[in-house]
């Protein structure tokens, strides 16, 4: 059995695949422990003819190719073809760090990890390259459960390795109905699930940040997944017997919609969607900040979001 697959969604990255595909060759990894899946889903620009012509000196490329389902389909489609003990989903536009790669699966090889985490960078559009958000210390295994409830780590799916076993065993899946915000709902559960999970302070990623601005229709399309996601996740945790930890998914779920309704259009809809999201939702953890800002949320959507926005610009002016 290989060690690692390496999945690699592809749809129109003519620009950024080939750099993505080097960015993994270039960590040395021996021919025998490695594959590279990548999934091409229905490009139509020169993605497709640019990997033929690379995986002829590069035997460990796979490249399938369909019709375009979006990504979930292709990391779910790919998950079901790999041979790697570990899985790696890597963005077509962005990079690993080549010089880290044996170090994190080394740690995963050896201790039997489910998963595990590790910081990443920014890289922007002039260049420069910047700390990623929620920087992690390394820590012993320990259970997902606490990994989330204690942490603050991001949920993309490519700041993790993954058990393909432990997927396959609890049939863990990135959901094909959203237009987003698929990666959360399916790190969440996974975190959930996990037995044994560590953080690395290695930084093994970078995401180029391309020029995608916050748009009206981007933020509708972020809003309705987002509450759809709440909806799902409510509905998914609410018979696990872990009030905290599903109290935990739904205060941050909040803070999320919170921030992207800003770009939403018909905000009393969005605020009437998220009522009856919590609608059969009980607090159950007392009035710590999290079940406060639940209830809040709750009962006064458009209050809340109108304070929220009132201090982000009290703190904007601040700091100018």
């Amino acid at each position: 059995m290989l060690d690692i697959s390496f999945i690699v969604p592809l749809y129109n990255q003519e620009k950024y695949i080939i750099p993505c595909l080097d960015s993994i060759i270039n960590a040395g990894l021996p021919k025998n422990e490695y594959e590279i899946i990548v999934w091409n889903d229905g490009s139509t620009d020169k993605s497709e003819e640019l990997i033929l012509d690379y995986k002829q000196s590069n035997p460990s490329i796979i490249l399938y190719t369909g019709t375009n389902h979006g990504v979930s389909y292709s990391r779910n489609q790919a998950i079901l073809k790999a041979g790697g003990q570990y899985i790696w989903f890597v963005d077509s536009d962005d990079l690993v760090k080549s010089s880290e790669v044996r170090h994190l699966l080394v740690a995963a090889l050896s201790n039997n990890l489910d998963m595990i985490a590790f910081n990443w960078e920014s890289l922007l559009p002039n260049g420069r390259v910047e700390s990623g958000i929620h920087n992690i210390s390394d820590t012993r295994p320990q259970s997902g459960r606490l990994v989330y409830l204690n942490n603050m780590i991001t949920m993309a799916p490519w700041a993790f390795l993954y058990k393909r076993q432990f997927l396959l065993n609890h049939n863990l899946t990135f959901p094909e109905n959203y237009k987003t915000c698929e990666d959360i709902q399916f790190n969440q559960k996974a975190l959930f699930l996990a037995e044994k999970v560590e953080l690395s302070s290695r930084v093994g990623y970078v995401y180029r940040h391309l020029h995608l601005s916050a748009t009206k229709g981007r933020g509708n399309r972020v809003v309705e997944d987002q509450i759809r996601r709440l909806k799902d996740e409510i509905e998914w945790f609410s018979d696990k017997n872990d009030s905290s930890f599903l109290q935990t998914i739904v205060y941050r779920n909040l803070r999320e919609i919170n921030v992207w309704l800003a770009w939403a259009d018909s905000k009393a809809q969005r605020f009437d969607e998220i009522k009856s999201a919590l609608k059969g939702y009980g607090v159950k953890s007392g009035t710590g900040i999290q079940a406060v800002f639940i209830l809040l949320m709750k009962y006064f959507p458009k209050q809340v979001f109108c304070v929220q926005r009132w201090l982000n610009k009290m703190r904007r002016k601040i700091h100018h």
